[in-house]
């Protein structure tokens, strides 16, 4: 599982917002820093806004990460998806976390989705079946199970996983890259009141050595 921090980045002379992955293995702290959200190695900083406990589950129980918020009011109160969150809540896959309430530099995103891998399917006595071509998966078929629960063999001879873009299901990606990151954000250019004053400046200094200028043949 991750969280996503902002990071601001310049492209093509345009600034935005692209997203900082750290993998959670084990309970840290949310701080403010410089004015933008960041993981903090140390749960228990006096600072932290919020701490994440992750638990990576065992047989049968999905893994999870607990959210535990140190304000429920005031400037950094936390917003789950846009609502005020609970003092402790469980999170979701693609929430979206926002201090204060801000736009995108008090935000971050939570996924619990890693690169999926085919692995030896172990045959545990409930029989499994492929979401495509029905058959069964035998014990020590190379197959990959998805975390919407759906199964795909991925043998040499029958390459079902691999050979989509997405799962029939869910519409989770096949890559073996991550499978979901937050889509950058263009910062929007300057606003016409910002234009005006840069315009303003430039004329005031453009008159000014107009007026230095005349002094001087005066």
């Amino acid at each position: 599982m991750h969280i996503y921090t902002p990071e601001i980045t310049s492209r093509e002379g345009k600034k935005q917002v692209e997203w900082a992955r750290t993998e959670l293995r084990s309970p840290v702290a949310i701080v403010m820093k410089e004015g933008l959200p960041a993981v903090a190695d140390d749960p228990t900083d006096e600072e932290a806004v919020a701490r994440l406990l992750p638990t990576p589950g065992g047989e049968g129980v999905p893994p999870q990460c607990l959210m535990i918020c140190s304000h429920t009011e005031g400037a950094t109160r936390l917003y789950l998806n846009g609502i005020p969150a609970f003092s402790a809540t469980s999170l979701r896959e693609r929430d979206e976390i926002s201090i204060g309430g801000a736009l995108w530099f008090g935000k971050l995103h939570f996924s619990m989705l890693t690169p999926v891998v085919p692995a030896p399917f172990r045959d545990e006595g409930d029989p499994v079946f492929c979401a495509i071509t029905h058959e069964r998966i035998l014990d020590g078929d190379r197959a990959v199970h998805c975390s919407c629960d759906q199964w795909y063999l991925d043998t040499k001879e029958m390459p079902v996983w691999s050979g989509r873009d997405t799962c029939i299901n869910c519409g989770r990606s096949t890559s073996s890259q991550l499978a979901w990151t937050p889509d950058p954000v263009v910062l929007p250019g300057p606003t016409a009141l910002e234009r005006y004053g840069a315009l303003a400046m430039k004329l005031n200094s453009k008159t000014r050595e107009t007026l230095k200028t005349m002094r001087t043949s005066a």
